[in-house]
């Protein structure tokens, strides 16, 4: 409740989209495929009012995206080849281009290895494009450009034995045009979103160790060590180097360490799973990512326990889950952006949720 009584906000959309692919054999190792589609929103509102007025509507609105992709899959013996690209384009902001290659091979009886290389992107949405509030606290920014994203990952994974995997990967990423906010959300300093002229850059590992049991029975433990760092510019010696810019503290949100533990036990064959998941999360910095704000916190680490039971009748086609999330009933922190005004949120405690899906 700000000065002008308590702010309510609606948010409509309908859309109607249209996807073709066709795929073509070429020969036994030899396959192309390709496509497109295309989605017309029709309906895109954004409604804010107060107490004292109609802050923001946009009835009218509309948006328009469209995209073509093609890709082709080469198979040899041992290795599989794929390499494709994905050309989309908004009404928004114009066009993007994706490219992406897999490579995976298999270089002995027990080892398979995979390299992907690719970019992808983020359309800046309606909300960060053209929600505002008359500048109360905050104001439109039409101008956004999508963010892009460069990745590289490489995966081993060997076999010891028939029911005992172990398994590895490294991977680095680089994000240009990052959407984030500006301003504190007041009059004076109403929030705006803006493309980071600071690349962020991630880097990390990832260990796994997976038992299997023929009746049904697994035990996976896994461990994830990631690093992240806002970068000075584009340039690729930048991204090699891995170093913060002066003016940037930490990423916000990222915790460096994370392990898990699940398993999974038959009770009816495959009528009916116990399975559980044990993940204990370091702590991660919060907003406050300049050099210029207030003194950056961080959250502390955390463990979460869930357990969840799942059943499925054959006959009838019912599947049906029973879970216990957070079960330890933990008290725990997560950072928020600028839009909030805390560091960060309390998170729910323990909570059961039931869910069923019914297929005919």
């Amino acid at each position: 409740v700000a000065a002008g009584g308590l702010e309510v906000d609606r948010f409509r959309g309908s859309w109607v989209g249209l996807e073709q692919r066709f795929v073509y054999d070429a020969s036994e190792n030899v396959q192309v495929t390709f496509g497109g589609e295309g989605q017309h929103h029709f309906q895109v509102e954004q409604f804010a009012r107060d107490e004292r007025a109609i802050l923001l509507d946009e009835p009218d609105r509309t948006l328009l995206l469209g995209a073509a992709y093609g890709m082709i899959d080469l198979r040899r013996d041992r290795f599989r080849v794929s390499g494709g690209a994905r050309l989309d384009a908004y009404s928004t902001f114009g066009s993007s281009l994706n490219p992406r290659v897999a490579v995976i091979g298999q270089p002995y009886a027990g080892g398979n290895t995979k390299l992907l290389m690719g970019k992808a992107f983020r359309a800046p949405s309606i909300y960060e494009l053209y929600y505002n509030d008359g500048g109360f606290t905050q104001v439109a920014s039409p101008g956004l450009e999508p963010e892009s994203v460069l990745s590289l990952e490489v995966e081993h994974a060997h076999r010891l034995s028939q029911t005992v995997q172990v398994s590895g990967s490294v991977f680095a990423t680089r994000t240009t045009d990052l959407i984030v906010t500006r301003g504190e959300g007041t009059a004076t300093q109403p929030l705006s979103y803006v493309n980071s002229p600071h690349p962020l850059a991630t880097a990390g590992l990832e260990l796994s160790v997976r038992r299997e049991w023929r009746q049904g029975w697994m035990l996976e433990g896994q461990y994830t060590l990631q690093a992240a760092r806002f970068l000075e510019d584009e340039r690729m010696s930048s991204w090699l180097a891995f170093q913060s810019a002066e003016e940037l503290r930490r990423v916000a949100n990222v915790p460096p360490h994370m392990i898990a533990l699940k398993g999974a036990v038959p009770l009816l064959g495959r009528a009916l799973t116990l399975g559980s998941r044990l993940t204990v999360q370091a702590g991660s910095h919060d907003r406050f990512e300049t050099v210029l704000e207030e003194p950056q916190g961080r959250t502390e680490a955390f463990a979460l326990w869930v357990v969840v039971v799942s059943g499925y009748e054959a006959r009838t086609g019912l599947r049906w889950n029973a879970g216990l999330y957070n079960a330890f009933d933990s008290t725990y922190l997560l950072p928020v952006s600028h839009e909030l005004p805390q560091r960060a949120l309390v998170q729910r405690g323990r909570t059961l949720l039931l869910s069923t899906e019914l297929e005919f």
